[in-house]
C-alpha cells in the first residue's frame, strides 16, 4: 500500500491546508521512508517528481506552487537520508539534485516562515535542510562540499526580509556539517571564509 500511495500523496504537499499538507502528505512519506517500506522504483519516481517541482519558479508564485517547493525539499530532504542508509541514486542523480538544490535555494523570494492561515510555508529553511542532509550524506565529496558552502550563501544575508523563523540557523547548521565532518581542508575553508561577503545589515542574526 505505500508504495501505491506515496506517489499520490505528493498532491497534498501543496495543499493549502495544514492538515493535509503536514499531517497527511508530509508525516506519511517522511514514516515510509524512515521505515523502508518504499521500493528503489518508489523512491526514484519521488525523486524525479519532487525535483521537477523544486525547480519550479512560475512567472506569477501562488501559495501552491511556493508550498509545493518547499515541501517538496523537505521530502528530498528525507530521500537523501533514505539514499545515505539504503542507496538508490546513482552519482550522477545526486549530483542533479544538489545542482538543483543550490540553485533553487538561491532563486527562491518566498520569505513567509509561519502563516496565520496556511501554517508552515518556511521554504528557505526546508531547502537548508535538504543542502544539509546532502552534507551528512556519506558519498558527498569535497567539490560538492564547496558548492554547498557557495549555495548557503546565496540566501545568508538577504536584503528584503529579516528571518524570525530559524532561518539562520538551519542554514548555519549546514556550513557547521561541513565543518565538523572535515569535508574540505583548513586551506579550502580559510578560502571560502575570505571570499564571503560580510553582511551590511543586522538582518541575518535577527
Amino acid at each position: 500500500p505505500a508504495d501505491g500511495f506515496a506517489i499520490e500523496l505528493i498532491s497534498c504537499l501543496a495543499s493549502p491546508n495544514p492538515e493535509l499538507r503536514d499531517r497527511i502528505g508530509y508525516e506519511l512519506l517522511t514514516y515510509w521512508l524512515r521505515s523502508e517500506k518504499l521500493t528503489d522504483d518508489t523512491r526514484r519516481r519521488l525523486l524525479e517528481r519532487l525535483s521537477t517541482t523544486l525547480a519550479h519558479f512560475p512567472a506569477v508564485d501562488t501559495d501552491r506552487t511556493a508550498l509545493a517547493r518547499s515541501f517538496s525539499a523537505l521530502i528530498l530532504s528525507e530521500l537523501m537520508r533514505s539514499d545515505s542508509n539504503q542507496p538508490f541514486m546513482t552519482d550522477l542523480e545526486r549530483q542533479a539534485l544538489l545542482d538543483t538544490s543550490i540553485l533553487s535555494l538561491a532563486q527562491e523570494q518566498e520569505y513567509r516562515g509561519l502563516d496565520s492561515e496556511l501554517g508552515w510555508v518556511h521554504p528557505v529553511a526546508h531547502m537548508s535542510d535538504l543542502l544539509w542532509r546532502f552534507a551528512l550524506h556519506n558519498r558527498t565529496s569535497a567539490t560538492q562540499a564547496e558548492s554547498i558552502l557557495d549555495g548557503v550563501r546565496s540566501q545568508i544575508a538577504p536584503t528584503q526580509v529579516f528571518y524570525r523563523f530559524n532561518e539562520s540557523d538551519r542554514l548555519a547548521r549546514v556550513i557547521t556539517t561541513v565543518l565538523t565532518r572535515q569535508l574540505l581542508t583548513s586551506d579550502q575553508v580559510t578560502d571560502w571564509l575570505a571570499s564571503f561577503e560580510k553582511p551590511t545589515s543586522m538582518q541575518t542574526w535577527s
